[in-house]
């Protein structure tokens, strides 16, 4: 099974290393964070078994998605009642959150526990509502996103979160990246690579021709690249919160119990 490196190779050529491009990590990861980005979180891509996940019970002060040593993708989030009953929280925005704890209004989500919810707050945590009360409890999937180097790993290890030796690696970053993604992480990525091989040719002046050729090598890169997020059925742009106008109108159905 052919790894990270080993696919760039064979797109763009096998002189395509560290020593060529000074950023080849970054690059890489950059790319296959991109398509992660891309992959809603509701998409049958994403595996949950696979991903990082972090469980409270009893109380929550917030689960932190983002900081200054990581930043992750949440996938799902399932809130749990004390008798055992879980259910998937929808994710709303910031702004409907707030206007869902007036308990006057009919948008009041704080009783609704057959329609959970979370959202993001400005310190960058998730909370989810209604709250975990006693013998509750709640689980986030995440993604993290892509910060060591993955250059060497495969799809299945970079899925099942193993190193390049095939042992599992607990805190592996990147972990869960979906294996049917992984083609379209490599072709983002020799993108990238391409690009700077670019700017670096245009920088040392190189011949008008060379820089022709690898600008049309970069439009064929695109034209893959559309035609491998087609077949996943994934969007060529990141797609935001669902439509909250969905959420207000079950919500406004819904008797608080």
């Amino acid at each position: 099974m052919a790894t990270v490196a080993q696919t760039i190779s064979d797109l763009i050529g096998s002189d395509m290393n560290s020593t060529l491009v000074t950023s080849y990590e970054d690059l890489i990861n950059s790319g296959f964070n991109f398509i992660a980005d891309l992959i809603p979180a509701d998409s049958e891509l994403w595996s949950a078994n696979n991903l990082k996940n972090s469980s409270a019970s009893g109380s929550d002060s917030g689960f932190v998605i983002n900081n200054e040593t990581f930043k992750r993708k949440v996938i799902l989030v399932t809130r749990t009642e004390s008798g055992g009953i879980a259910r998937a929280a929808q994710e709303i925005t910031y702004e409907d959150y707030l206007t869902g704890q007036d308990t006057t209004s009919i948008f009041y989500h704080g009783r609704s526990t057959t329609l959970p919810v979370y959202t993001y707050l400005p310190t960058g945590a998730l909370i989810i509502s209604p709250s975990i009360g006693t013998g509750d409890s709640r689980i986030v999937y995440y993604f993290d996103y892509i910060v060591s180097a993955i250059s060497t790993l495969t799809s299945n290890q970079l899925f099942l979160g193993h190193d390049a030796d095939d042992v599992a690696t607990t805190n592996l970053d990147g972990k869960g990246f979906p294996e049917k993604a992984f083609f379209s992480g490599c072709i983002k990525s020799a993108i990238n690579l391409m690009q700077a091989k670019i700017s670096n040719a245009a920088q040392d002046d190189e011949d008008m021709e060379l820089i022709q050729i690898l600008q049309a090598q970069g439009l064929s890169l695109e034209k893959l690249l559309q035609g491998e997020l087609t077949a996943l059925r994934l969007p060529d742009k990141i797609i935001g919160v669902p439509n909250d106008t969905q959420w207000n109108y079950r919500i406004s159905k819904t008797t608080p119990s």
